[in-house]
């Protein structure tokens, strides 16, 4: 029996953000270290990478995503605050009520206050790894690595352990764009 000891999770697959240096090639031979991105594009849809795939391929369109869901969750907190101004105090519990035919839901103070806290908090790490991105003078990419994806877990943790890979950051979602 296999046992892992990295990048491991409980879903089939982990999200990377990661910066990696571009190969120079060999004046000698040309021969170059492999490029993660065309790696990972090699091997996507095949048979033999599960859910390896590419989500961003590059800085611009990860800060461009980023961006976009801080703007959005920024709106959606300030729509939750002036829709319960609007309805002066709420009421401690859910409610539903029928106005004009239709059926109004009305969440309690205290769950919009919990759904606002975790909103500013989304966007507080999406910013840190906004922060993060435009630090990076490398190329820079967001993939899923399958689990069972060995050849270029492999590849990976080399490029890594040589420092020619970085990881910017691990288990964040990318938001897609609407």
């Amino acid at each position: 029996m296999k046992i892992r000891t990295n990048f491991v999770s409980n879903s089939s697959s982990t999200s990377y953000i990661v910066s990696y240096k571009k190969s120079i090639p060999c004046s000698h031979c040309g021969r170059t270290d492999p490029d993660l991105k065309k790696l990972i594009e090699s091997v996507e849809g095949s048979w033999r990478s599960d859910d390896t795939k590419l989500t961003a391929p590059n800085a611009k369109n990860i800060i461009e995503r980023l961006t976009s869901f801080i703007d959005g969750t920024q709106d959606e907190i300030d729509n939750l605050k002036s829709l319960h101004k609007e309805n002066d105090v709420l009421n401690r519990f859910n409610t539903t009520e029928v106005k004009n035919g239709k059926e109004i839901h009305r969440e309690s103070l205290y769950l919009v206050k919990d759904r606002i806290k975790g909103l500013k908090h989304d966007i507080e790490v999406t910013q840190r790894v906004l922060d993060k991105l435009q630090e990076s003078k490398d190329e820079v990419i967001a993939f899923d690595l399958s689990y069972h994806d060995e050849v270029i877990a492999e590849i990976f943790e080399n490029m890594i352990k040589s420092g020619t890979a970085k990881v910017i950051e691990k288990e964040f979602h990318i938001p897609s764009r609407e």
